[in-house]
């Protein structure tokens, strides 16, 4: 995706727009973002990340003061069901020491408004209090999960979720052909098959590609 020639790269995505790549400079530094994600020179992706983040949170600031003087329980309906998951498609995608910085703002911004909507301010920063609003609904919690605290889980669902689909899979003697072959020769042909779960990353653990440092 990210090319150690940007200036070449930059012009050859210029002509194929149809590839859905969209590479440009950021405060001076190169990267692409694609599918709502950047990659790139970590400063761009930084810089990208810091405008996301603002955008989100500034989004965040016009719902809480349209709601708070008319319906409270509707403002923390919103925070939790809408903007509280606004980050997880980058959560997902991104590494969540790339993300820390910026996820641990957003989860502090949210705090902020869920004090408002609970009154529990200043209170809210008792342990135990923020742990009741944190925790998941089936634990009794008020379901407004810190991302910083699930971004990891979410990082390794999506490769969990989009890794086997590279390569080529067989199950119940059918066939679903992989959208990249090419993977196979690093993943190992037949890894992802029903059974194979015990190797099914071995491949991609020790080969020097950044998604299997991180497993």
């Amino acid at each position: 995706v990210f090319s150690n020639r940007p200036r070449e790269a930059e012009a050859y995505l210029a002509q194929h727009p149809h590839l859905g790549f969209r590479m440009g400079r950021l405060d001076g530094h190169y990267g692409v973002v694609c599918s709502g994600v950047p990659y790139g020179e970590p400063a761009f992706v930084q810089a990208w990340l810091t405008g996301k983040t603002n955008e989100v949170l500034s989004d965040l600031t016009k719902i809480c003061d349209k709601l708070h003087d008319v319906s409270l329980q509707n403002l923390y309906a919103l925070l939790r069901y809408c903007v509280n998951t606004r980050m997880q498609h980058l959560c997902q995608c991104l590494h969540p020491d790339v993300l820390a910085p910026h996820l641990q703002r957003f989860d502090e911004e949210i705090r902020e408004k869920a004090a408002r909507c609970t009154g529990l301010f200043p209170d809210f920063c008792e342990d135990l209090v923020e742990w009741r609003i944190r925790a998941p609904v089936r634990q009794g919690g008020g379901g407004l999960r810190s991302q910083y605290d699930v971004a990891t889980a979410a990082y390794l669902g999506g490769i969990l979720l989009c890794m086997p689909s590279m390569i080529t899979i067989t199950a119940n003697g059918k066939v679903r052909p992989g959208m990249l072959p090419e993977m196979e020769a690093i993943m190992r042909s037949g890894s992802c098959d029903e059974g194979n779960e015990a190797i099914r990353f071995v491949g991609l653990i020790n080969s020097n590609l950044t998604v299997g440092r991180h497993l």
